[in-house]
């Protein structure tokens, strides 16, 4: 059996992960069951079929595809072959700073691309925040600022200005945890509302 290293998860590398791989697919095959690249794979290959593709276009006048920022090249080809030669519209949502499954094959770069790949596309930014206050979300406008390869926003917000800003370190889950749960207890000894938190 082919055993093929997705993502670039360290976990995934090496003999360990060779092992972990091979007997997944074999668990797989024995199943009779395929897992989402396979699923991705298969398609791409049934709409490079031009009565398929024909079928597809003919049945759909437009497509959402959310959580956009998640998207592997694989999902991005689906959606070209889709949009080959027809007036699909395609509707992505999605925000390259929320990025968090490149350890599954996402690409993040893909968002900040799609308009190379979708040139008659239109960009609408919702950059309203509904949930933070101001001063958590100037924080996270501060740290997010500096990731690399974004597309530029600047995200605001018409709420109250908050209380300042706490920072924890945490060396892991664990201490993240505990951390937590105190801060927690502490708001229901002053008996704050957990839906005001």
């Amino acid at each position: 059996a082919e055993v093929r290293l997705r993502g670039t998860s360290p976990m995934l590398q090496g003999a360990a992960g060779t092992f972990v791989l091979q007997h997944y697919t074999a668990s797989l095959r024995r199943s009779g069951l395929l897992d989402m690249g396979e699923l991705q794979q298969l398609a791409a290959t049934l709409l490079r079929q031009p009565h398929v593709r024909a079928a597809v276009q003919r049945r759909y006048r437009s497509l959402l595809v959310d959580e956009y920022q998640d998207t592997n090249s694989q999902q991005l080809a689906l959606l070209r072959l889709v949009q080959e030669q027809s007036a699909i519209g395609i509707t992505v949502v999605g925000d390259d700073d929320q990025s968090i499954y490149s350890f599954r094959g996402a690409e993040p770069g893909i968002f900040a691309s799609f308009r190379r790949h979708m040139p008659r596309c239109q960009t609408v930014t919702l950059s309203q925040n509904y949930r933070c206050t101001g001063k958590l979300l100037r924080a996270a406008n501060a740290v997010i600022s500096r990731n690399a390869g974004r597309v530029p926003k600047h995200a605001w917000t018409s709420n109250a200005e908050g209380g300042d800003v706490v920072r924890c370190e945490c060396y892991n889950a664990q201490c993240e945890a505990d951390w937590l749960v105190g801060k927690l207890g502490e708001l229901r000894a002053r008996r704050v509302p957990f839906n005001d938190v």
